[in-house]
């Protein structure tokens, strides 16, 4: 497809009209080589100027969200690039998140639609990752995605760019400088949904191995409290027979002594009894003593507990006598 800008290499002839005095070239073919061979410099030129700048590597160097669910996609809307690409992640039933902006991918206009769009989506926070496709074509008519305007868009885009151009053989600029290269949508799309589904299996391998831990866990505390409980058990049956052992021993040796208790505390009684009868005054007093009292009451022990002509009271063993102390 011939565009402004493109160089080519023509077969013909010229032809002279000499009553006008016109020349004309009657075209017969064109050289693809030529045309080929052009672009394919202009590419490597770009690609070398570009790793120069350092553009070549950047988008590579960001950090892909783990779970990329929020995609922006660059491409037509009516074409089966777009068809290819959505049907193959609604397939997924994953839950992703697609923004369209439906752009020209061919053309005069397709290098500034495709431009803007990237940076538009870059601009967005709330999308993971863009994706560039479109469907198979022509070298000539993949020569948009060689553009610099549209390389600079991926490489220096905030999220990572993923490319699905659509061509099984070449490789555009756009692939070069993306974070993410495929060789058709929905290879782009398949790259997506295995990066999430890998996600969720590494993740529920994670929880499978926090639960077999777990479980292994409250197995091993369920056998601790086992042993604990039976060794508890054992002990406390060993430790009631061995008092049990005691208090039988105790109360052996108390009915064996209880006899010779008893009779010890009579003895004793007795004795006691015998005492409190030879201290009892009464006794006392009818052995021939007597008590000798002051007119208060108090107990005579000496001579100087009286004096003249003081009213004293003697107790005797059937009596008392009152007297005057001379």
């Amino acid at each position: 497809e011939l565009a402004d800008g493109l160089k080519v290499r023509l077969y013909g002839s010229l032809n002279f009209y000499g009553p006008f005095g016109k020349l004309s070239l009657i075209m017969r073919g064109i050289d693809p080589r030529f045309t080929l061979g052009d672009i394919a410099l202009q590419r490597d030129e770009l690609i070398r100027k570009l790793k120069l700048s350092g553009a070549y590597e950047r988008n590579r160097l960001l950090d892909i969200a783990l779970v990329p669910l929020r995609v922006g996609v660059v491409t037509s809307g009516s074409s089966a690039a777009w068809a290819d690409f959505k049907n193959q992640i609604s397939s997924s039933e994953l839950g992703f998140q697609l923004t369209l902006l439906d752009v020209v991918v061919q053309g005069d206009q397709a290098v500034g639609a495709v431009t803007r769009a990237i940076e538009t989506l870059g601009q967005r926070d709330d999308l993971d990752v863009i994706v560039v496709i479109r469907g198979g074509g022509s070298k000539s008519e993949l020569s948009t995605f060689d553009d610099e305007k549209i390389a600079l868009a991926i490489a220096n885009s905030p999220l990572p760019v993923l490319t699905g151009i659509g061509h099984e053989i070449d490789t555009s600029v756009a692939d070069e400088v993306a974070f993410e290269r495929h060789k058709t949508p929905t290879a782009c799309a398949v790259s997506l949904i295995n990066r999430v589904k890998n996600f969720v299996t590494e993740t529920e391998t994670v929880w499978d191995a926090v639960a077999r831990v777990a479980t292994q866990k409250l197995s091993d505390s369920h056998k601790n409290v086992n042993n604990l409980t039976r060794e508890i058990s054992i002990h406390t049956r060993t430790a009631v027979d061995r008092a049990g052992e005691r208090l039988t021993g105790r109360v052996e040796r108390l009915l064996r002594r209880a006899p010779q208790i008893v009779l010890d505390a009579v003895t004793r009684t007795d004795n006691l009894e015998t005492r409190i009868r030879l201290l009892d005054p009464k006794n006392v007093l009818a052995r021939g003593w007597s008590i000798t009292r002051t007119a208060d009451g108090r107990v005579i022990r000496s001579t100087t507990d009286v004096s003249a002509d003081e009213k004293i009271t003697t107790v005797v063993a059937d009596g008392s006598i009152s007297s005057t102390v001379n």
